[in-house]
């Protein structure tokens, strides 16, 4: 094992705790489509997908970027990609750093609010649909999740809409049981690599970018020096 290390003693102001910074390193995208190097606090989806806090290549200050400030930013190592984008989570469409999980003929995009995963398939021509993926509670009464079922089923059948040029995708749909409460964000990702399996007929790469379930899982350590008043990371990456 070879240990490289890609940043050394970044200085924090000593305010800053082991407990509020997760270091990865990464990329910004500016709105004029430069790309920046540095390092990105990672955080949870639903906190990503409100603000993105970034130390650039050689800077001490880090800068706290919300959507519609830049264009989005990624994870290194083929990592999490947001951008951003606006879309209706609640109602009331606003702008969201989405999870960009796949890239192609057919978009899918994640935003989590309140713990519940929102899924949003996008097609080229800008045709949308969405499905919730949420987490059980014991607090829901019968009712409510009677209403939240009967959602879900119409959610389902407008995604089903939306993937009718791909009997494979719909299929692949059906076997999953995508309607129900809890998603696979594997599953669906499959889901959107049958639709574009079907519609790429020319041999063509239509999968621009699709999501690797391992970037969910931390692969960074750091080890805190807080002499001289600062926090200092040490931050390392194992290469084989």
């Amino acid at each position: 094992m070879k240990k490289i290390i890609l940043f050394a003693l970044l200085a924090i102001s000593a305010t800053m705790t082991m407990a509020q910074i997760n270091p990865k390193s990464g990329i910004i995208i500016t709105n004029s489509g430069d790309t920046i190097r540095g390092v990105i606090d990672f955080r949870t989806n639903e906190r990503l997908s409100k603000e993105c806090e970034f130390w650039a290549e050689g800077k001490t200050e880090g800068k706290t970027y919300k959507p519609g400030d830049i264009e989005g930013f990624r994870f290194d190592e083929n990592g999490k990609y947001f951008v951003t984008r606006k879309l209706d989570v609640n109602g009331a469409p606003q702008l969201y750093f989405a999870e960009f999980m796949v890239k192609g003929k057919m978009n899918l995009y994640c935003v989590v609010e309140n713990f519940d995963e929102h899924f949003f398939f996008e097609r080229e021509d800008g045709e949308m649909a969405k499905l919730i993926s949420r987490p059980y509670s014991c607090l829901v009464s019968a009712q409510e999740e009677e209403k939240i079922q009967e959602n879900n089923k119409k959610q389902y059948g407008k995604v089903k809409y939306l993937l009718r040029d791909s009997w494979t995708a719909i299929e692949d749909m059906n076997q999953k049981n995508m309607s129900k409460r809890n998603l696979s964000r594997k599953g669906l990702v499959n889901v959107v690599r049958d639709y574009h399996k079907d519609v790429c007929t020319d041999g063509s790469t239509c999968m621009v970018y699709e999501y690797d379930e391992k970037s969910d899982k931390e692969k960074c350590r750091f080890n805190p020096n807080r002499s001289l008043g600062f926090l200092g990371a040490v931050w390392q990456r194992e290469i084989l």
